[in-house]
């Protein structure tokens, strides 16, 4: 069913984004698996973040989809498939609230990177 919904569903994320957003969301409440993490949190984020401009709900749903998670490379490539999207966004016109868990995140990880 979540195959259907990622893969398949994501064909009416443009006209019907809303929709497919509380589609998500509802998905989101239940165990989401490791070999889904990528894909939700990319349509999870293009869909709410930059199709409906909600950033902080798009946060939101992929923090919950990670949360109480073991850090692995699954959950790595969601998180980054998640900062990139957010990364994407800041050059758009609707660009999220500065005190966002993802305007946070990326400031960390910029932090990090150029106090190498």
């Amino acid at each position: 069913m979540l195959d259907i919904l990622l893969y398949e569903g994501f064909g009416d994320h443009d006209d019907e984004g809303e929709r497919y957003a509380a589609e998500l969301e509802a998905a989101a409440q239940a165990e989401v698996p490791a070999r889904h993490l990528v894909q939700f949190a990319k349509v999870a984020t293009h869909t709410i973040g930059e199709h409906l401009g909600d950033w902080p709900r798009a946060a939101g749903l992929v923090t919950r989809l990670l949360a109480g998670r073991t850090p692995d490379a699954e959950t790595a490539k969601a998180w980054a498939t998640s900062m990139s999207h957010r990364r994407s966004a800041a050059m758009s016109p609707r660009r999220p609230k500065r005190n966002s868990p993802f305007a946070a995140a990326s400031a960390l990880t910029s932090a990090r990177r150029w106090s190498r």
